[in-house]
């Protein structure tokens, strides 16, 4: 018995210590970044309904893409306190383009977590890993990108992101 609590104990913290961490261990620890700040965001990734989303169509508002991984309590945290500051937690903003990007994973994942944590704005997959790597090289969850039209990307947080701290680049969420 007490082997069998000790496994669990330590899947319990196996599961944990991805959070925060590097997902996996294929990266060269001096990848550069393949963006620079100012550059207009470029990509996409999928939506649980098969469609694309294009990057380079942000309909002139500012685009916030936060990266998550599936099981790691931050990346929840910081969704659920978007949602939360929210004046209607169940409407998105109008006037931002709001995402979030599920790492390495299937679009059916995606719909998973919008469901489970009751966000109102589009929940994406990145199963390849693509997206993430071109704007966090860091490999590491979360990672929050702030692009807006005139000024093209002006912010990245490898960790979680205030509502405050962004919109500092995009003015108030409406």
């Amino acid at each position: 018995m007490a082997s069998l609590i000790n496994r669990f104990i330590l899947a319990f913290l196996v599961l944990l210590s991805s959070c925060g961490s590097q997902l996996s261990k294929d990266l060269s620890p001096n990848r550069v970044a393949e963006f620079q700040f100012g550059e207009k965001m470029r990509g996409s990734f999928i939506l649980p309904n098969g469609n694309q989303v294009q990057l380079e169509n942000d309909n002139g508002k500012p685009t916030v893409l936060i990266f998550s991984a599936e099981f790691c309590g931050i990346c929840q945290s910081e969704n659920e306190n978007f949602r939360d500051s929210l004046r209607d937690p169940q409407v998105p903003p109008a006037n931002v383009n709001l995402y979030t990007v599920m790492v390495g994973v299937p679009e059916s994942v995606a719909q998973e977590w919008k469901t489970d944590f009751r966000l109102p704005w589009a929940v994406g997959a990145d199963p390849r890993r693509e997206l993430f790597l071109q704007y966090c090289p860091e490999n590491i969850t979360p990672c929050t990108v702030v692009h807006t039209p005139k000024d093209g990307i002006v912010y990245r947080k490898v960790d979680e992101s205030r509502r405050e701290e962004i919109e500092k680049f995009t003015g108030p969420w409406e």
